[in-house]
This record gives C-alpha cells, structure tokens and sequence, in this order.
C-alpha cells in the first residue's frame, strides 16, 4: 500500500525527506499530551475524489513542539499506481484545508489562517483571488456550480461564495458559539 514516507520523490518535493520513518502501529496523536520524538508529522485535513482513482489530499506539516504548521500543501495521489505530485505549497502558519479542483483551471481552498478562499491557477500555481470570510476557523467548502461554492466556518456557519464577483453571497449561521465549526458541506443536486 502507498504510504507518503515511503514515497522518496514525494518526500524529496515537500522537503521530509530528512525527517525519521514512522512506526505505523505507533498512535501518534498522543503528542499533544507530550511524548512525541517526531519533529515533523503530516496533519490531513482533507481528501477529494477527483477523475477517476485520483484524490487530492490538504494537508499541513505540523512541528509539535511549536505545535505549528511550517508549511500547507495540496497534493494529487493516483489510489491504483501510488503516484503523488504536489498541486500547490505554501509556507502558512496553519495547515491549508479543503483543496479541490476547478474547470480544470485552478486549484479551490481554504486557509484557514487568514480565513481566506483561494483561488490558484491550476498550471501557474499563482493565486488569482482571495476572498474573505467572517470567522475563526474555515473549514469544508463545495462547489454549487463553475461560480458559486460553499465554505463552513467557526461560529459554526455556512457562507455562499460567488467566485466570479469574490464577494459572499448568503449565509446561514447554525450557532454563535466560537467553539463549534462546519466541517464538511456536500452540494446535493435533485
């Protein structure tokens, strides 16, 4: 099975490639109560299907002791050949969220640090539009149709986003407590 510290060339592009092997049995997550030896681990935060076997997989390299991200990235991992590309990075100080791709032009996601969607051209890795959202956290994000998506937020709240105009469009807030977050949002179409 792919795994991303077996992947040499993967870890070489997202620059890991110094960090220790991983003893898979191990349960890592104890690091928050102290005890994690791993300098640097990867924090998923989200993976999309995308054409076919292939999933984009957000996620953050987090340096526990600092207990910070270093660096988001998107990648695009093909399930049947365990081939994985780098679709965008970004040094941030917290992971990058709810990659996706859109029209085959650009890269859609959430960073969530500076509560911001962003939209980056696809083959330039550029980004082409910043769109802030009202919140703490941002979090899950959908596509409505080619212009419009929807994002989750902290307080737990769901925004509309015209892509074309960047500006919200509708919103509806669930609770007002800063401690509760909208995850994940699908767009069911009847």
């Amino acid at each position: 099975r792919w795994y991303y510290r077996n992947d040499k060339d993967l870890l070489r592009k997202i620059k890991l490639d110094a960090s220790p092997a991983l003893d898979l049995e191990n349960d890592y997550r104890r690091y928050l109560k102290g005890g994690l030896s791993v300098l640097k681990l990867a924090h998923v935060n989200s993976v999309k299907p995308y054409q076919g076997n292939n999933v984009i997989v957000t996620f953050g390299m987090v340096t526990p002791l600092k207990k910070t991200a270093v660096s988001g990235y998107a990648i695009l991992l093909n399930i049947d050949r365990g081939e994985a590309s780098v679709l965008y990075r970004r040094k941030t100080d917290f992971p990058l969220h709810n990659a996706q791709i859109l029209s085959d032009k650009y890269i859609l996601m959430n960073d969530s640090y500076k509560m911001e969607v962003l939209l980056i051209g696809l083959k330039d890795r550029k980004i082409k539009k910043k769109i802030r959202i009202p919140g703490t956290w941002l979090r899950g994000l959908a596509l409505c149709d080619k212009d419009r998506i929807i994002v989750g937020s902290s307080p737990a709240g769901v925004y509309e986003v015209d892509l074309q105009k960047g500006r919200i469009t509708g919103r509806f807030n669930l609770s007002q407590n800063p401690n509760e977050a909208v995850h994940g949002l699908a767009v069911i179409k009847e």
